[in-house]
């Protein structure tokens, strides 16, 4: 079965597998190097080689990593990647140094926009550093420093989603200083997020999220903006995002959802003010608590909702599929019941199907369903050859009829791996559909 693990950047909390393939990378940029300066390559690989040994926890890699890093640098400093892994690499150990790389790269090639984003990233760290030591005037003059800097980067990148987003917050850090310098008078936070939401259509999913996310942790904190009522629509749009793509959630080891690490301060802050906010509303109520993998507490409270409306059915078949394919993961799997939460799951699909679901819906969780089944009834035939009339392979090819291109390479796998008896033509077109 196949659930998706949290992935860390350390090569020692990989597995194996993805150890083995940082050794093979490690051992392609090794060959390039030894290729000497003649090699285009030559230094972008010297640099991303030095990436690769910092992310392991020999002390004698960090070593390495460092040397590599600098020579790199030295040598090609015109290389954008070059620059940015050393300062990845120095970061958290040298910020001092980090901002002398930066600048020294900026007085070159002032037009490299990543490098005055990470140079304001830089100054907004010394800041923190500062206000922890007590020092607000030093705290706020690298604040202004910071702003500059993403001015810079701003005048060569307008639609730079980070560079608009740390502004915002810098701007915010001046407004509860009392410290609002004369060159930013006439700008807001509010007014930058404004513009941001004007041009949501051209930023990837993940740059959306930071939008909602920022924006509607700016309006909480901010009672008296302007938009400060609508931050309930926008909280919701953090809740449907994550619940949209599954890039954004995992199941454990021991199969339970969860969203990932990255977006969980998000979700909380999300879900803990709709929670409230909803209350009586019980159609939302339901379906933000299946967004938040409260499977009973969604069935339950989607049984009080008017049954007539398709939405209701249509969630609790989201509810049930996830709910069941909790239970088919871990060495405590309950396949039964599993398979109890399917049939579930099927039948509120045919019911909001009756109520007029649009057909796509309809289609994509129907293939979900029947490759969540396929999936259970594969744990169950561990150890035996399936027969194309196994409900495995039938619940493959009904996913398959519904559009999943993951049910067309999961089932070619199998019969490359001879899990699937292998019978005639003739034979094979007796075999119902």
């Amino acid at each position: 079965m196949r659930f998706r693990r949290p992935i860390g950047s350390r090569y020692d909390d990989l597995e194996q597998l993805l150890k083995d393939m940082m050794d093979e990378e490690k051992g392609y940029w090794e060959k390039l190097i030894d290729k000497k300066p003649s090699h285009k390559g030559y230094h972008y690989a010297k640099s991303m080689l030095g990436l690769n040994l910092s992310r392991r926890d020999g002390s004698d890699d960090a070593k390495k990593a460092l040397e590599l890093l600098e020579e790199a640098n030295n040598e090609a400093p015109d290389i954008h990647e070059v620059c940015r892994n050393l300062i990845r690499f120095l970061k958290k150990a040298d910020l001092d140094r980090s901002i002398s790389i930066l600048e020294n790269a900026i007085s070159k090639q002032p037009s490299r926009v990543k490098n005055h984003h990470q140079l304001a990233l830089c100054y907004i760290d010394k800041a923190k550093k500062e206000k922890k030591r007590g020092q607000k005037d030093k705290a706020e003059k690298w604040n202004i420093k910071a702003l500059t800097e993403l001015d810079e980067c701003l005048l060569l990148d307008s639609s730079h989603v980070y560079a608009l987003l740390n502004k915002a917050k810098q701007l915010e850090h001046l407004q509860a200083a009392a410290n609002k310098t004369e060159a930013y008078q006439n700008e807001s936070p509010e007014d930058i997020y404004e513009s941001m939401m004007l041009k949501l259509e051209d930023f990837t999913l993940d740059d959306k999220l930071q939008v909602y996310s920022d924006f509607g942790s700016y309006l909480n904190r901010n009672k008296s903006a302007s938009r400060n009522s609508s931050r309930f629509e926008i909280w919701q749009e953090v809740m449907n995002i994550l619940a949209s793509d599954e890039s954004f959630e995992r199941q454990n080891e021991s199969g339970k959802w969860e969203v990932k690490k990255k977006q969980e301060r998000s979700k909380t802050e999300a879900y803990e003010a709709l929670k409230k906010h909803y209350n009586d509303d019980h159609l939302k109520l339901g379906i933000l608590f299946y967004q938040n993998f409260e499977f009973d507490q969604a069935i339950d409270t989607l049984a009080r909702v008017d049954q007539t409306n398709a939405e209701v059915p249509y969630y609790l078949a989201k509810t049930y599929l996830k709910k069941g394919q909790e239970k088919i993961v871990g060495d405590q799997a309950k396949h039964h019941e599993a398979a109890e939460d399917f049939a579930k799951a099927r039948e509120n699909v045919d019911l909001a199907r009756e109520m007029g679901l649009e057909p796509q819906k309809v289609r994509k969780i129907l293939a979900d369903i029947a490759l969540a089944i396929a999936h259970n009834e594969l744990q169950i035939n561990v150890t035996s050859v399936i027969q194309l009339e196994n409900r495995c392979v039938t619940s493959y090819r009904e996913a398959i009829r519904c559009g999943s291109l993951v049910a067309v390479l999961e089932l070619m796998k199998m019969v490359e791996r001879n899990l699937i008896k292998i019978i005639s033509w003739s034979k094979f077109i007796q075999v119902r559909l």
